[in-house]
């Protein structure tokens, strides 16, 4: 990315105005819980899970633009205090279904994704735990795009 450093005040300690625009990927995953599996053998598309019992999350991945505004304040000659905040604006986003084996050993694990929006995806959610089961067809949470950070750096 690029990063841009005015200097705001040019006498006396040493403030900068930094600007940024950067591209990044990020990858959010919720639990959502477990699920049996009768006879512990799923198929999905071309991929075979092998397990009794499947972990369940709901995943975003994302490619993004970040544009971050931040300002930092010369302590010394090697350190600054800085606070920056970052907005994440998506470009190319996916979301979707994780089913992951539990059963095995750690590195032989399958895992499978599939889309919210696949036509064969039927996922019921007992949220208020009163067995009264709602259709899930989309995922239930949003990443927050705001990200602020309050920091010293060293060594520039």
């Amino acid at each position: 990315g690029i990063n841009y450093r005015l200097s705001v005040l040019p006498s006396g300690r040493w403030v900068f105005l930094d600007l940024g625009l950067a591209p990044s990927f990020s990858t959010s995953k919720q639990r959502m819980g477990s699920m049996g599996v009768p006879g512990g053998l799923l198929s999905v598309g071309s991929k075979e899970l092998r397990s009794s019992k499947l972990d369940v999350k709901a995943g975003q991945t994302s490619f993004d633009a970040r544009g971050a505004l931040g300002i930092a304040v010369r302590m010394g000659k090697q350190y600054e205090l800085f606070v920056e905040g970052t907005y994440l604006y998506p470009l190319i986003s996916r979301n979707y279904v994780q089913l992951k084996e539990t059963d095995g050993s750690f590195f032989g694990r399958s895992k499978v994704k599939v889309d919210w929006n696949d036509n064969n995806l039927y996922m019921w959610v007992d949220e208020s735990g009163q067995g009264t089961f709602n259709r899930v067809n989309r995922s239930r949470f949003n990443i927050d795009p705001w990200y602020f950070r309050l920091g010293i750096r060293s060594g520039f």
